[in-house]
């Protein structure tokens, strides 16, 4: 998934570069790429959802550069374990999004977008 990764990774660096992380908190402010904007980073809908999945469940992992606030619908980067540009890109290349991670998740949205009911057009 080089897209996908090409992304996160200048998406970590605009965080960092541009100071957009809130400093007593760690929220980000500016959208995140797989968040309702993912076409301004380049991504199809799918693309996005799928890249949801993926950091929901490394949200949970120890460690994780991103976490989400579901309470207030808001993404945070951990600057407790990447306080500078190094570390947090050192975890976007060590860790980076294999296709086999994403080919899983795709699947599952794949086969849940089928469940769907979508209305009839009369």
């Amino acid at each position: 998934m080089t897209k996908v990764n090409q992304i996160l990774r200048e998406f970590v660096e605009t965080i960092y570069r541009e100071g957009k992380i809130k400093r007593d908190n760690w929220e980000i402010t500016i959208p995140v790429p797989w968040g309702d904007r993912y076409a301004e980073y380049g991504l199809t809908q799918k693309e996005a959802k799928c890249l949801r999945l993926i950091m929901l469940e490394r949200a949970n992992q120890e460690k994780a550069l991103f976490d989400y606030n579901a309470k207030h619908k808001c993404w945070h980067l951990d600057l407790y374990f990447y306080p500078r540009a190094a570390t947090a890109l050192a975890y976007v290349d060590d860790f980076p999004i294999s296709d086999s991670e994403y080919q899983a998740v795709e699947r599952q949205y794949l086969e849940a977008d089928k469940q769907r009911k979508y209305p009839q057009r009369v």
